[in-house]
């Protein structure tokens, strides 16, 4: 014999003599889809029940899915039938058999349900009373819309009067069919709405700044709709603003997530249109409004001088005293709009230049965020730096976008770049963070480049007869990268590096006709090859032979390294550069290409460097990789080592 009980979780009743415990029905009666009721299938024996079925009984209006293990069910009529076998004898007061589950979905409508569930077998049961169990659903006329707006890295900074495409979508939280008649309102502040991407069934109407888009009936996944705005040509509006709200025929469940908006920051420009010293319009005026309007920011100076243009081919604004230094949070200085503004009427060079003369102290910038000095020429300031670039640090809200860079400048020369217009020092990055990339560093009476701490990055920069060193790093920087530069008919060395822990990775450049090394670590000549690298600087590669292979027209380099990471550990690696010479003068005159060498290897290495190389000196760096702490197959830093001794390609 057998007793077999089915129980709708929400409305189970349990008599002492067959249960000691209860469970519950989980039924979702609001506006949620699937709606969902547990079951649960005891058999209290004594004996199997043998050939169980299971029948869900339910109105004509409701489909359904049965969510079960233990036999296949047949949907194609009514009510549902689910094979279930034999069911075995399972102990109260704690264990029951079977577990299940069953989803409804419900026509979008004010309504109530009531769902039969049945369990027979073919074992006899003296007590049939507990084989069924119903349950009620009850559905509301319910929405619960909500929206959203999306933008690309593209569109997270703009300019007046510049496009970008925004992702809106909308959905409905609480039913998963259609919700008819809905309605999306767009609006835009300081900017239109010029046009609308929208899935089929969508149809949307713009008028300016505003966008009404109908949807008969909103899908599961309608997909996105994409907004493209145009900002106001306003150069002060400082954001614009693209709101959107969501409404329907249909009662809200949750309504204030039914709109919502997105700010976009809007550079606010700054122009200077004249070269006086002050005033409107005045360099020193734009940076005083920069200063007071552009934290958070984003803000330009443009430089828009109107014609005529002086016969050098450039304007020279000349200050009279130091101009202030520049404060605001996001702020670009940007001399090369003035070569789209008038021409470029100065092919060698920039078309905007600021004579020192007379200030004796240079252009100073210290912007947390971003910070840009681009298409200047900057000279004859003789108490300090033409530029002194002490920003990004210090963010008080990182900003993907924010760039920092020194480009394009001439810093000690006149914007022809023929003429010295030197100043005390070059450029000052201490305390910088960002990159310094394709400028003319040159005739300044100390060194071209003066850093004491910090993390930049140098790249395609000529930077060449300056009264010390080229580059001059301190002993508590942190980052450098130094790069495809030229840096050439220096005093004293290319690179001048303090003795310290920095991460200082030099790759590619031109270094010639130094007075001193073209590297240097500890500004005391060469240095010994020491026993343990792993603190300060890598140790230099030694060179033993060079031979030329005409069979493969390569040049064949053997040399050995003693360094820190040479091991067992996984994936590190090292690079070792190397450069041709006319003399073994400690230089690097000509990059010749690069080599990456497991830090694996041991003894020797063997290098091939394409070419033929006889009639040169050659001598290499070798840039020892420090492995990430957590996981040894990456590095987070890289440290180059002096120039090897020289060694010559026999002809």
């Amino acid at each position: 014999m057998s007793r077999l009980p089915i129980i709708a979780l929400s409305s189970l009743l349990f008599a002492s003599s067959l249960f000691a415990d209860s469970a519950h029905l989980n039924i979702v009666a609001n506006v949620q889809s699937p709606l969902v009721v547990g079951m649960a299938i005891a058999n209290l024996g004594p004996d199997v029940a043998r050939n169980s079925v299971l029948t869900i009984d339910f109105p004509p209006e409701l489909v359904v899915a049965v969510n079960t293990d233990y036999g296949p069910c047949d949907d194609s009529q009514r009510p549902v039938r689910c094979s279930l076998g034999d069911i075995p004898v399972f102990a109260p007061p704690t264990t029951f058999g079977y577990y299940m589950g069953a989803n409804f979905k419900a026509p979008f409508a004010d309504a109530t349900y009531t769902v039969k569930f049945t369990v027979s077998s073919d074992t006899p049961d003296p007590n049939p009373s507990t084989h069924s169990a119903s349950v009620t659903l009850t559905t509301k006329l319910e929405a619960d819309l909500s929206v959203g707006i999306g933008r690309s890295i593209i569109a997270e900074r703009l300019d007046p009067g510049q496009t970008a495409e925004f992702w809106t979508h909308v959905g409905n939280n609480v039913r998963n069919n259609k919700t008819p008649s809905v309605r999306l309102d767009y609006a835009v502040t300081n900017g239109v709405i010029e046009k609308i991407d929208a899935p089929a069934g969508v149809s949307c109407s713009i008028d300016g700044a505003n966008a009404l888009c109908a949807i008969a009936a909103l899908p599961d996944d309608l997909g996105v709709i994409t907004v493209t705005v145009k900002t106001s040509a306003d150069r002060l509006a400082g954001k614009t603003t693209l709101s959107m709200r969501a409404t329907g025929d249909v009662p809200e469940k949750t309504p204030s997530d039914n709109q919502t908006e997105i700010s976009i920051p809007v550079y606010q420009w700054y122009a200077v249109t004249t070269i006086a010293d002050d005033g409107p319009g005045s360099l020193r005026d734009a940076i005083v409004q920069a200063n007071a309007h552009c934290t958070p920011g984003p803000c330009r100076i443009v430089f828009e001088i109107p014609p005529p243009v002086p016969p050098e081919g450039w304007f020279t604004i000349t200050p009279m005293e130091p101009l202030p230094m520049i404060t605001a949070d996001r702020i670009s200085v940007e001399g090369l709009r003035q070569t789209a503004f008038t021409g470029n009427t100065n092919p060698l060079g920039p078309e905007v230049a600021i004579d020192g003369h007379l200030a004796r102290r240079g252009l100073r910038i210290v912007s947390r965020c971003e910070a840009v000095i681009e298409g200047l020429a900057l000279g004859n300031f003789d108490e300090d730096q033409g530029l002194w670039f002490g920003a990004g640090a210090g963010c008080p809200e990182p900003y993907r976008p924010d760039r920092r860079a020194v480009a394009s400048n001439y810093i000690g020369v006149d914007p022809t770049g023929t003429a010295a217009w030197p100043n005390l020092r070059g450029l000052n990055t201490n305390g910088a963070l960002g990159v310094v990339s394709s400028n003319v560093i040159s005739r300044n009476r100390n060194s071209g480049v003066w850093m004491w701490n910090g993390s930049v990055t140098f790249d395609h920069n000529r930077i060449e007869n300056n009264g010390a060193s080229g580059i001059f790093l301190g002993p508590q920087v942190d980052d450098v990268t130094i790069m495809e530069n030229t840096i050439s008919d220096h005093r004293d060395m290319g690179v001048a590096v303090a003795r310290s822990n920095a991460h200082v990775e030099i790759h590619g450049n031109t270094m010639k006709n130094n007075g001193g090394l073209g590297i240097d670590w500890g500004l005391d000549g060469v240095s010994p090859v020491d026993a343990d690298d792993k603190n300060g600087p890598s140790n230099a590669p030694v060179l033993l032979s060079a031979t030329y292979d005409a069979a493969h027209n390569w040049t064949l380099i053997i040399l050995s390294i003693k360094s820190t990471p040479l091991g067992t550990s996984p994936g590190q690696l090292g690079t070792i550069d190397f450069y041709g010479n006319g003399a073994p003068d400690g230089e690097g005159e000509k990059p010749l290409g690069t080599v990456h060498a497991s830090t694996s290897t041991n003894g020797t290495i063997t290098a091939s460097v394409p070419g033929d190389l006889r009639g040169q000196w050659i001598n290499a760096t070798w840039t020892r990789a420090i492995p990430n702490s957590f996981d040894p197959y990456y590095y987070d830093h890289a440290v180059t080592s002096e120039l090897s001794n020289a060694i010559f390609v026999s002809r």
